[in-house]
């Protein structure tokens, strides 16, 4: 959930977002309305990424001069509110990794060497890490990334996925300065199963296979005026989320059937 140029391409928008008028006040009300009902619910937070003024800072604000040494155009990058990211953990013991929930494409992958302020997964630190090996390439918008193929115990939320079959990446220059100053560690693809590269299984359809999910359906909101947000889900799916109040939450087969018609 970024403004950056991700989702694989093909890219399409399989996600619809909640109404404006969600405040966070109201969320929580219809959490507790929902637990009270004793129905499974989950929620992954998310983190809205802080920038200074986009006109102090590097690659922002561009000029143009002509021959005759005055502007003739002007190039703007807006960086704010542009990123919003969350708190996964990989491997045992766990290791806390931020990714940016992305609804145009169906791979996890995470960073395995150091950069900056980025945290990174080291298989090595895992009790429970697997070798693949496969080699792993994805196509962004803005570019490729590339990595290899492991096996971990993934944590989203409060559901664990054994031995899920993920990415550890060790190339991002196709993502350019979306990676350099964003804060994520890695991107989470919420998509499905026919835009998934090598068909891995997504983390949407594990967390179905881990029976804590009846369908493949999630929700998000993102915060304004200094809230952040929240991925949601329920394990009643589609029928949860509509106790939760979001009016334009849709079911991801459903929807996707649609387009395809």
């Amino acid at each position: 959930m970024s403004g950056a140029r991700f989702g694989a391409q093909p890219a399409r928008r399989l996600l619809t977002q909640t109404d404006a008028w969600t405040t966070q006040q109201r969320i929580m009300l219809a959490v507790v309305t929902l637990l009270a009902a004793s129905e499974a619910f989950y929620t992954m937070p998310l983190k809205k990424r802080e920038l200074p003024d986009r006109t102090t800072m590097e690659r922002s604000l561009r000029l143009g001069y002509s021959a005759l040494g005055e502007v003739d155009s002007i190039v703007i990058n807006d960086y704010q509110d542009a990123q919003y990211y969350g708190e996964i953990s990989v491997g045992t013991p766990p290791q806390k990794l931020e990714v940016v929930y992305d609804t145009g494409s169906s791979n996890l992958w995470v960073a395995n060497f150091a950069e900056g302020r980025h945290h990174y997964y080291d298989s090595r630190k895992s009790a429970t890490h697997t070798v693949n090996g496969s080699t792993f390439h994805i196509q962004y918008g803005s570019g490729p990334v590339s990595g290899f193929y492991s096996r971990d115990v993934v944590t989203m939320g409060d559901i664990p996925l054994t031995s899920y079959l993920f990415a550890e990446v060790n190339n991002t220059a196709g993502l350019g300065p979306a990676y350099a100053l964003g804060k994520f560690d890695g991107i989470c693809g919420m998509g499905l199963d026919d835009i998934s590269v090598d068909g891995v299984p997504t983390p949407l359809m594990a967390l179905v296979a881990s029976g804590k999910l009846s369908e493949p359906v999630f929700a998000f909101y993102l915060g304004h005026d200094g809230a952040a947000g929240a991925v949601m889900a329920t394990a009643a799916g589609f029928a949860g989320l509509v106790a939760l109040k979001m009016r334009r939450v849709v079911r991801l087969d459903k929807f996707e059937k649609d387009l395809r018609a």
